[in-house]
């Protein structure tokens, strides 16, 4: 019975010691968090980013697509391929990576096509 009041006592005040030390920051994110939040929105990983849209081709650049909104999410630039390689994804659900550089260039290393066709998923088969 000592014993389970002196862990619960040593828990409470981790807690209380954790709390004050997050309480001036109020919701002001930290670096690190703003960082983790944007790997997360792009699906960036410890073995790199990845996107996945719908490869669409605009005058000179082929870009990818949010299947949803249909805007334009990044400009996809090959990095140790030819640019006609993206051709044969145009109208295709893919994931891209690579990573995103100067503006909403993504440097395209890699193409995995995720479905034949670029249309958002039917809530009526989800269910």
């Amino acid at each position: 019975m000592r014993m389970t009041r002196l862990l619960a006592a040593t828990v409470l005040a981790a807690e209380i010691v954790a709390g004050a030390q997050t309480a001036g920051r109020g919701d002001v994110p930290t670096s690190s968090e703003k960082k983790n939040e944007k790997k997360r929105a792009t699906g960036e990983s410890s073995r790199g980013s990845s996107m996945i849209g719908c490869v669409d081709e605009r005058p000179g650049a082929y870009v990818l697509i949010d299947e949803h909104s249909l805007q334009e999410m990044a400009q996809l630039e090959p990095d140790g391929f030819p640019k006609e390689g993206l051709a044969k994804y145009l109208g295709q659900r893919v994931r891209v990576r690579g990573r995103l550089t100067e503006g909403h260039i993504w440097k395209v290393r890699s193409v995995e096509k995720i479905a034949d066709v670029c249309a958002p998923a039917d809530p009526q088969r989800q269910r």
